[in-house]
Order: C-alpha cells, then sequence, then structure tokens
C-alpha cells in the first residue's frame, strides 16, 4: 500500500540523462524512484533485511503494513529525500522508526543515516509517524499522532539537523 503522497520533481539528472523522477513510498518499507514519462524504475531502496521486517498493521484503518507512512520531505539543496520507516526487528513487540535521508540520484543513505527516533520518556508505540515530513530553518521535522486514541496517546514532533541528523529538538504538548 501507498499511504504517503508521491513526490515529483522535474529535469534531475540520472544515469547522464536529464529526467522527470516520481518517488513513491510503500508500507512495505521501500522507496521507490521511477521515470515519470517512460515509468522507468530508476532505483529502488528497501529498509528490511535479515531479522528486520514490516510491522502488521495495529490499525483498524491501516490492516496490511505500517512501514513508511507519512509523506517524505525533499531537500533540492542537499540532494536528500528524507523518510521515516517503521520496522520490526528480531520479533520484537517495540517497534522502531528511523529517519532516513537518501540521495535523490542514488537512493543511497546520506550523513550517516538512518537515526532512531527517540524519547526515552514516550516511546513511540502508540503513535503513527503520519503527518508529512517538514524542512525548514536547516532542520527536518517529524510529527507522530496517536493511533486511534489507545492510550497512553501524545502528539510528538521531533527536529532533525538536515545535514547531520542530529536531534535538534522536541515537542510533546501533553508531557503528563
Amino acid at each position: 500500500s501507498i499511504w504517503g503522497q508521491p513526490l515529483y520533481l522535474n529535469g534531475i539528472t540520472i544515469g547522464g540523462k536529464a529526467r522527470n523522477v516520481v518517488y513513491v513510498t510503500t508500507n512495505n518499507d521501500s522507496v521507490y524512484a521511477f521515470d515519470a514519462d517512460s515509468g522507468a524504475l530508476l532505483w529502488k531502496t528497501n529498509f528490511l533485511s535479515t531479522g528486520v521486517t514490516a510491522v502488521a498493521g495495529t490499525s483498524v484503518k491501516i490492516s496490511n503494513q505500517t512501514g513508511i507512512l507519512g509523506t517524505p520531505a525533499i531537500d533540492l539543496k542537499e540532494q536528500a529525500l528524507y523518510v521515516v520507516a517503521e520496522t520490526s526487528e528480531n520479533n520484537a513487540t517495540y517497534f522502531p522508526h528511523r529517519l532516513h535521508a537518501l540521495n535523490i540520484l542514488t537512493g543511497k543513505e546520506m550523513f550517516g543515516g538512518p537515526v532512531l527516533i527517540s524519547n526515552p520518556d514516550l516511546p513511540t508505540l502508540y503513535k503513527f509517524q503520519r503527518p508529512g515530513l517538514l524542512i525548514a530553518n536547516n532542520n527536518v521535522y517529524v510529527a507522530f499522532g496517536s493511533i486511534e486514541d489507545r492510550a497512553p496517546y501524545h502528539g510528538l514532533m521531533f527536529a532533525f539537523d538536515k545535514a547531520t541528523l542530529a536531534q535538534t529538538g522536541l515537542f510533546n504538548p501533553t508531557p503528563t
């Protein structure tokens, strides 16, 4: 399934050719870059591996998988596509979210990514990373909302430096 909005860039050079490109993310933790004119696959990145699987649907509304739900963001200056993926690792019951910065030309990780998105006081277990990512003031902003208001639910907003992926801020409007 595709829940995040596909993103489009025109006239970027991949493989020595100027192309119009559509970037698509999936609930199965994959990111695709397609030639928008021919439909040809330019690259694919998948965040699953041995011991790392997609998270089974945990919601009435999202019954298949919840790998990448939020719309990614592209920074042309950095040539980076920022995306958050949720995975199940080694059959754990806690599903970590990671911020990835992928090169828009190759799909390869950048800036030493990915980085774990974490708040020790309030784990993201009961949250979806459904809102679109935002790039502003040299930061990538990542927001979380509740899963069907299952307690304990809180909205969270994280900020990460767009060039280092270091966490620069956290806002929790309902800490208690």
